[in-house]
């Protein structure tokens, strides 16, 4: 189960009041087996952590954002590096600069904190964005009529 900030802080401030772990569980809802571990760990576990990154995520720019969901369901891969690192990166015919070049730019966009970069390898070309890549919330409908035809929700 996926637990929030919220639900963590409520089991970590009864820790100090005498309650035993099982009465914890039975008051927040959270299985005594969890409370143990919340206990026995001084950090967050990643539930939580994956949590706050999804409330801290936002996409400015969904037309960018749109076109880069098509460009990795054609051609992108996301990889992932230890701890919680995801790498989105999109593969394309060296060929095709200019698209390199929109996907680039598109990334620049849509995850402004990272650094994205575009290098040729052999016959490819490979643009890659290290980030955390937001994927949280329910599709809508994009009021777009130039983007694709779904968006993700804020």
């Amino acid at each position: 189960m996926a637990f929030t900030r919220i639900d963590y802080e409520a089991v970590r401030s009864l820790f100090g009041t005498g309650l035993s772990d099982r009465a914890i569980a039975r008051q927040t809802r959270v299985s005594q087996g969890t409370v143990r571990r919340w206990r026995l760990t001084p950090s967050p576990p990643s539930t939580v952590l994956r949590s706050d990154l999804a409330e801290r995520s936002t996409i400015d720019d969904a037309a960018a954002y749109c076109y880069l969901l098509g460009a990795y369901l054609g051609d992108g891969t996301v990889g992932h590096r230890p701890p919680d690192y995801r790498d989105l990166r999109i593969v394309n015919d060296r060929r095709y600069q200019r698209i390199s070049a929109e996907i680039l730019g598109a990334m620049r966009s849509t995850f402004l904190a990272a650094q994205p970069g575009c290098a040729l390898h052999g016959w490819a070309s490979r643009t890659s964005c290290p980030s955390h890549i937001p994927q949280s919330g329910a599709p809508v409908r994009s009021t777009d009529p130039g983007a694709s035809t779904f968006a993700r929700s804020r």
